[in-house]
């Protein structure tokens, strides 16, 4: 690692390297898992914070087609002060403004430079993880310390939140970017491992385009129960939107020279298949977000420390997955096709566990196994299918075929299976409290205190809604599995990183 001072030790340069990634993945300019406390005090709505935070994963999305542009103009040092102190700024603004367009622009710049960051990180210490170029250990640090992150800032965040006001948790993250600056500035040289690249040919338009199209798809599906979905003028106005950004992407792509995503990247062997499994995927786990804290919020009642712990279990799961991972796909050679088997049928035990978990005396340890399993899924389903798709397309389009499956496995995917989630719970629960509320004897109203009563009702009609919701995904993870045994693959992949010359070669425009 030549970016780094000669007085900087050489074993740590690779912990410090994947500290900065921690930090980064860490980071949110609104934290979604924070949108109660933050709609209490602020004039924000939940959907408002989780908007936001799809704003922050599409901007993660598009930027893949430009990571290696960004690397061959800038220096790692150059790279690591912007967007440290770029995310800073982010922060300061979030804090200090309500006003919607502002906050979606900023979460999207943010998760922008979130990725930017990262992706500087671990292709510096790509021969460090991979001297043989192999995808399967790379990608597994990747999605581990990714995921990782992700869960551990779930866990600070509600430490902090216990004693502070939400604000404290952006301030703690704050100080963290401004520690990776000055580490960077004081640690790092300002040298170049390749000749400098402008950054001719890049459509940032196409750029713009993609984050419209997919930021109308994303209002429509979180804002959707609360404007009454296709009622309402707002969703009319998104589709009108996304529509016209989507022709003129159309068209881009068939008459311009460098389009940001080109025609041949969605024509790849399998790669609709995967998109399929990626949303399904999606699916399953949207009950982990939506379903699971109805249960321990509404039914248990568990406080934020609570959940902080089963968030340690999710968080052993994404270690023991990634590890796994590693030695299947580098040691026993595991084929995809079974490995897949493995990721989608642990998200689908532990539906099934939650299925049979509902029940207002579930003590807080019997989540501990179906936590762990999620997080093991989680994580595997990322780095096998994305493995998969880095050895089947070539280095060319490689990134763009990342940001297609973007489409569904970071942000919009994310927020449909969200959204279907919560309004079948929500018919669930309508028809539920009519079938049980029909069943109580008016009689017993003299006897009982109503309000009592109707808490009974509401809550056993809440667990009902729960379980069928349950079965429903463990039914479609079952048929999922089936599907996949019954399927054909492609059992011979070239599993091999690209080289930095390589990658210089094929990105770089004169």
């Amino acid at each position: 690692m030549p970016m780094y001072k000669d007085f900087v030790p050489e074993k740590l340069r690779f912990w410090i390297t994947l500290f900065f990634p921690l930090v980064f993945q860490m980071s949110d300019a609104l934290f979604m898992g924070l949108s109660g406390p933050i709609s209490a005090t602020t004039s924000l709505t939940p959907n408002d914070v989780l908007f936001c935070g799809f704003c922050g994963m599409i901007g993660v999305t598009v930027t893949f087609p430009v990571l290696f542009r960004f690397k061959f103009r800038f220096t790692t040092k150059q790279i690591l002060l912007i967007v440290s102190l770029g995310m800073v700024l982010c922060n300061i603004i979030c804090l200090n403004t309500t006003f919607m367009p502002i906050l979606a622009v900023t979460n999207f710049i943010f998760g922008f430079l979130k990725l930017w960051g990262s992706f500087e990180c671990f292709s510096s210490v790509m021969m460090k993880v991979s001297p043989r170029y192999n995808f399967a250990p790379f990608l597994a640090i990747v999605f581990t310390v990714v995921f990782g992150g992700i869960e551990l800032s779930g866990i600070v965040a509600n430490h902090v939140v216990y004693g502070l006001p939400w604000q404290y948790m952006n301030y703690l993250m704050m100080g963290l970017q401004l520690l990776v600056a000055l580490m960077v500035f004081v640690l790092m040289k300002d040298i170049r491992l390749m000749p400098l690249n402008r950054l001719y040919g890049i459509s940032w338009i196409g750029m713009f385009l993609w984050g419209i199209v997919l930021g109308a798809f994303t209002f429509i599906f979180v804002y959707g129960d609360q404007i009454q979905w296709f009622r309402s003028p707002y969703t009319h106005i998104a589709i009108g939107v996304m529509l016209v950004a989507l022709s003129v992407l159309v068209y881009r792509m068939f008459h311009y020279r460098h389009p940001y995503l080109e025609y041949p990247a969605f024509r790849y062997r399998n790669l609709w298949n995967i998109l399929l499994l990626f949303f399904v995927a999606a699916l399953l786990m949207s009950t982990e977000s939506v379903l699971h804290h109805i249960f321990t919020e509404e039914v248990l009642h568990y406080g934020t420390l609570s959940i902080a712990n089963l968030k340690w279990w999710v968080l052993a799961g994404i270690l023991f997955g990634g590890f796994f991972s590693v030695q299947s796909i580098d040691r026993w050679h595991f084929n995809y096709k079974l490995l897949t088997f493995i990721s989608i049928g642990c998200i689908t035990l532990y539906v099934l566990l939650m299925t049979f978990a509902i029940s207002p005396q579930t003590p807080i340890r019997l989540f501990y196994i179906p936590m762990f399993l999620y997080g093991v899924g989680h994580v595997m389903i990322f780095i096998v299918l994305t493995t998969y798709v880095e050895g089947v397309v070539p280095l060319q389009h490689r990134f763009q075929v990342l940001t297609i499956l973007g489409f569904v496995r970071i942000g919009p995917g994310s927020a449909v299976g969200s959204a279907l989630c919560g309004h079948l719970f929500k018919m669930e629960m309508v028809k539920n409290l009519n079938g049980l509320g029909s069943q109580v004897n008016p009689i017993s109203f003299r006897s009982h205190d109503y309000g009592s009563i109707a808490n009974e009702v509401a809550e056993n009609a809440m667990m009902l809604s729960l379980r069928n919701l349950y079965g429903l995904a463990a039914l479609i993870g079952i048929i999922t599995l089936i599907l996949l045994m019954a399927s054909r693959y492609q059992p011979q992949i070239k599993n091999t990183l690209p080289t930095l010359h390589r990658a210089y070669k094929v990105f770089s425009r004169k």
